[in-house]
């Protein structure tokens, strides 16, 4: 699925654990409740995407494009490198970030309210 257009596509709820989504556009898709443990977002636009209570334990997201992502509340972000990532103002209310490397990540005006950071750095 590298670089496949995928805009608005309804995954919600799907187990794509390990899939290789590289350059893909997932812009407007619904990947609410979604399984991407260890998937390969690299370089992946996914500006106004619906990520609510999804799984990216591990994901590469390395220039992934998440900023205007519309929903993230609740996401599993574990042990996803974002070193150097601008987060500035994405809500990210309820995540799960322990084990996440947020070392020189630009947090300014992100929503960390009930945010599990165990373990981060």
């Amino acid at each position: 699925w590298e670089g496949y257009q995928l805009g608005g596509i309804d995954l919600s709820g799907a187990r794509l654990g390990g899939a290789k989504l590289s350059g893909a556009d997932l812009s407007g898709a619904n990947l609410s409740k979604c399984d991407l443990q260890n998937a390969n977002l690299t370089k992946a636009n996914l500006q106004g995407c619906n990520l609510e209570a999804g799984d990216l334990q591990g994901c590469h997201l390395e220039q992934a494009q998440l900023l205007s992502a519309s929903a993230v509340r609740g996401c599993n972000f574990g042990a996803v490198a974002w070193e150097g990532y601008q987060l500035g103002g994405i809500d990210l209310s309820g995540a799960r970030l322990g084990g996440a490397k947020l070392s020189g990540a630009d947090l300014s005006g992100a929503n960390l309210s009930k945010c599990d950071l165990q373990n981060a750095n």
